[in-house]
């Protein structure tokens, strides 16, 4: 069920809630110019009500907003289509009847038939959004307020790179951890939660500990290394490119910083000094 959790922290979703105060997972690199690393939840976290102004103000200091993709400028159609499972297969098949059963009793209103075309990875999205409040994702209260500033969005990969890392991880791994999920699904509604509390409370500690160091993480080698580590790594020398320009914010899921791999750690081995911005809420 952990693998439920890391596809919050990692994939792209977005959904529509009301909350109480966060503490940003937030970083300037020294440089020049301004340079910015904010760490985000693409679920449940309403950034225009719950972080602070100092956010906001920061951003306005900069010229261009990083994100991990557009999705302004995405091909929704084509999207849809590499979401979906290949011709002669189907979910209920992968699953099997038993556990092609419980989902059916965990998608309910919804008939389970909508998403026998969908691949694992689109299901265990959908299952992270059931669990969490629904809010705009941070991302898009990020995009609202650059276009609304006059500030250039731009990505550091693309909507089909995104899903291909995420097509990397074998189809077993993800119909295991659909099938963890089912057998207890309050238990992976706990989780994810303990993950929105990590997040809104600022601590990475515990983010680190449930996207890398618990044992279902570790049951999820496919996940670790082709939806965060190989990107982090690709995404290092485009963020050094923003690094040298300046007057800029970028903002990738908050798991990709933790870590040896983590974004923080590969930029700081190639010499950036990088400065936790500490806020407390009232």
């Amino acid at each position: 069920m952990k693998k439920i959790v890391l596809l919050a922290i990692f994939i792209v979703a977005i959904v529509c809630q009301e909350a109480s105060k966060a503490t940003p997972i937030f970083w300037k690199i020294e440089a020049e110019k301004p340079v910015y690393l904010l760490g985000t939840i693409h679920l449940g976290v309403d950034a225009a009500k719950e972080f602070p102004a100092e956010v906001w103000e920061n951003l306005q200091k900069c010229k261009t907003l990083v994100l991990e993709i557009d999705m302004s400028n995405v091909n929704q159609f084509a999207m849809m289509t590499k979401m979906q499972l290949p011709p002669g297969k189907t979910l209920d098949q992968l699953l099997g009847a038993d556990y092609w059963s419980k989902f059916q009793e965990f998608v309910k209103p919804q008939p389970a038939a909508l998403f026998k075309g969908f691949k694992p990875w689109v299901v265990q999205s959908i299952a992270a959004q059931k669990f969490m409040p629904l809010t705009p994702a941070v991302e898009m209260t990020l995009m609202e307020k650059a276009n609304k500033s006059g500030i250039k969005i731009e990505a550091l990969e693309t909507m089909d790179d995104q899903l291909e890392a995420i097509d990397s991880v074998p189809e077993e791994e993800h119909v295991k951890s659909i099938k963890r999920m089912l057998d207890d699904t309050e238990g992976a509604r706990k989780e994810t939660l303990d993950l929105l509390n990590a997040y809104r409370s600022g601590d990475l500690g515990k983010i680190k500990k449930m996207a890398l160091e618990s044992e279902e993480a570790k049951e999820a080698p496919g996940m670790i290394e082709h939806v965060m580590v190989n990107r982090n790594k690709k995404w290092i020398p485009a963020i050094e490119k923003y690094i040298a320009k300046g007057n800029v914010f970028i903002a990738v899921g908050a798991a990709h910083f933790v870590g040896d791999n983590g974004v923080i750690k590969l930029l700081e081995a190639k010499g950036y000094k990088i400065t936790r911005i500490e806020y407390t809420q009232e």
